[in-house]
């Protein structure tokens, strides 16, 4: 059983789990706040990666996947 604030963290991971790509996107187009969070957080890490691997450079690569969610 869960208690107090990992309830929701835990409900929060479960929900990003469960809802498909396709899903997040169709509320994202209705100006869901949470489903853009869930983007960000499913593909920041191998968006990171992919860009530091071609500059070299962590502050860089940061910047580019920020400016990449920006855009959404």
């Amino acid at each position: 059983m869960f208690y107090g604030s990992n309830y929701s963290w835990g409900a929060v991971v479960l929900t990003q789990t469960l809802l498909s790509d396709k899903e997040l996107i169709a509320l994202l187009k209705e100006g869901n706040a949470a489903a853009y969070t869930m983007i960000y957080n499913r593909y920041f890490d191998e968006l990171y990666v992919h860009a530091y691997q071609r500059l070299r450079d962590r502050e860089e690569a940061q910047e580019v996947v920020h400016e990449l969610f920006s855009g959404i």
